[in-house]
């Protein structure tokens, strides 16, 4: 972006409903040109002659994000995901109805529709899950599986009575790091983006939450077990959890505190641990576990 301060985007959209593709036009209509940005399409297909005549897109070699919704439209396959993720320059952010699709994981009248995204889209299938994070993981790990992924974010969108779930997949770290900031930017408490987008707090709750507590134990037991970790390491280990580098620090500070870390640098590095997100591609430090 720095380097095409005004870059060209190119959108297109698809929806089986024409209605859904009319009024999208209505609205586009109303809101009139936006500069640098060009409507290429907007089109009612199926998703596979879609995908087919995108070919030519996946291939270039130019920065490219896609927005799905494979439960509600059922044609979009975990293969069509996978074939698009392995593009050049790709991010995807897929949509669930959430609460639609858990409520039915372990009854015995399941919809057809659901019972196939269970049964193609989630590690544990048609299942008693604990609750809809339990939910929500199963689906990350198929997608960290089937695609070879190490970066996958769901981001929990609570309405009260009706909750949806997106999850951003990526290769590279930066994409997850800014989603990682985008979440916790929404959600102090680290629990889901609520009704009320927006809404601050005065202070940071999510260092007091039940996941940040589990985090907290998983890393030390990762450090534990591996001996050390560099700056690096930990700045993926961070980012792959959903966490960030304030959440990360204050677990390291408390280990400085109690004499189960020490701090060696390397390179360049002089002070600090250097977890910071800019640091994802610097060598400067290593934290050993005392033992």
């Amino acid at each position: 972006m720095r380097a095409h301060p005004n870059p060209e985007v190119k959108i297109f959209f698809n929806d089986i409903e024409p209605t859904h593709t009319e009024n999208l036009k209505k609205e586009l209509t109303a809101f009139g040109p936006v500069p640098h940005v060009a409507i290429v399409g907007i089109v009612n297909k199926p998703f596979t002659e879609v995908l087919k005549q995108l070919l030519p897109v996946l291939s270039a070699k130019s920065p490219k994000f896609f927005f799905l919704d494979p439960f509600t439209y059922s044609t979009i396959k975990l293969e069509d995901i996978k074939l698009i993720i392995e593009s050049h320059y790709t991010e995807v952010l897929l949509f669930l109805p959430a609460q639609d699709v858990y409520r039915f994981a372990a009854t015995e009248n399941i919809p057809p529709g659901t019972r196939n995204f269970l049964t193609n889209f989630t590690t544990k299938g048609i299942y008693d899950y604990e609750g809809i994070e339990d939910f929500n993981e199963s689906i990350c790990q198929k997608f960290r599986e089937a695609f070879g992924l190490k970066f996958v974010r769901p981001i929990l969108l609570d309405g009260g009575q009706r909750k949806h779930t997106l999850f951003l997949l990526t290769r590279h770290i930066r994409g997850m790091m800014l989603a990682n900031k985008i979440f916790w930017d929404k959600s102090p408490d680290g629990l889901g983006i609520r009704d009320g987008i927006g809404e601050q707090h005065l202070f940071n709750t999510g260092t007091c939450s039940e996941d940040f507590r589990q985090y907290t134990v998983s890393f030390e037991d990762t450090l534990k077990s591996q001996g050390s970790m560099t700056n690096q390491q930990i700045i993926e280990h961070t980012a792959t959890h959903g966490f960030l580098a304030e959440h990360t620090k204050k677990i390291l500070d408390d280990l400085k505190k109690t004499g189960r870390i020490a701090v060696t640098h390397i390179g360049d590095g002089k002070k600090g641990y250097y977890i910071a997100e800019n640091n994802w591609d610097k060598a400067k430090s290593i934290i050993k576990y005392n033992r």
